[in-house]
């Protein structure tokens, strides 16, 4: 749009020089000026009109600058109060990020021993046995259960590499959310706030940076601050009965699955290689060809 005004206002100039060239030289030679360099006054009238004509291209000319300078000068405060913006999401943003590493190191458990001592364990520590306790229920309820069982026969597809239902996918979420439920009975004092913070953290840098579409860099910087215990944590969190708003919807693990947050989990930390159909859309890079290739078709 500037660049056309531009060229519209360069026209105008044009014209108001081309006229007040014609206009001199008709008042040479019109004979409106003495030989003594003195004016004719019988002409005046006719002068006046002409100048009244040749102010209509400058008068424009005028418009168009006005309308520019006012364009570019809301520009300037648009640039402006966009980098305002953006400094104090940044500011708020890192803030919060430097708490979730402050919950993380205050979160503990008390343990009791076998000989009735307790002894506490905290920050990473904790993780890593909270994830141990995961795989250990996830692994009683998967031994106890045929080969028959339908979960057992979707794994089995899954690992053929065959395509599954959202109908078998919801099997699956309901086996997992009985096991994670019975887990998190005993540790959601130790994880709620954790899993809470974590999800607005990640809320605050979509609803705050959605416009300018780069706030899939604030949340790899989240995902480049948990390890692969807590990623895995959040993993099956957000894909449980847990991870519903108020809307009974599950829309942590639909922002977890869009943004690829789980891209550089490793295999080992899923309770399950196959649960990574979970997360369709996730292109996970412990993938082989063949299971890329299906996440792909899907």
């Amino acid at each position: 749009m500037n660049k056309a005004f531009k060229i519209i206002i360069f026209l105008f100039i044009g014209m108001g020089i081309a006229l007040l060239c014609l206009t001199a030289f008709g008042v040479i030679n019109d004979n409106m000026i003495h030989s003594k360099g003195e004016l004719d006054w019988v002409y005046i009238k006719k002068l006046s009109d002409i100048s009244s004509f040749l102010a209509v291209p400058w008068n424009i000319v005028g418009v168009f600058l006005l309308y520019l300078t006012l364009n570019i000068q809301q520009d300037q405060f648009r640039k402006t109060d966009s980098y305002i913006r953006q400094q104090q999401f940044e500011t708020t943003f890192f803030n919060m990020l430097n708490v979730l590493t402050d919950i993380k190191r205050s979160t503990y458990l008390k343990i009791e021993k076998k000989d009735l001592t307790i002894y506490e364990i905290s920050g990473q520590e904790f993780f890593d046995h909270a994830l141990k306790e995961l795989k250990n229920e996830f692994r009683r309820y998967y031994e106890s259960i045929i080969d028959e069982n339908p979960v057992k026969v979707i794994v089995n597809k899954i690992k053929a590499n065959k395509p599954i239902s959202d109908t078998e996918r919801n099997i699956v979420r309901d086996e997992l959310n009985l096991v994670y439920h019975k887990f998190y009975e005993n540790f959601h004092s130790n994880l709620g706030h954790y899993f809470r913070y974590t999800f607005n953290l990640i809320k605050f840098a979509i609803n705050n940076r959605g416009l300018e579409k780069d706030e899939k860099k604030y949340i790899d910087l989240i995902q480049a601050q948990l390890t692969n215990d807590e990623l895995s944590l959040i993993f099956y969190n957000a894909y449980s009965d847990n991870g519903l708003n108020n809307s009974r919807e599950y829309k942590f693990h639909e922002w977890l699955d869009g943004y690829n947050f789980f891209e550089n989990i490793d295999s080992r930390s899923l309770l399950l290689r196959e649960h990574h159909v979970l997360y369709a859309r996730t292109k996970f890079k412990f993938l082989n060809s063949d299971e890329l290739k299906l996440k792909i078709a899907h």
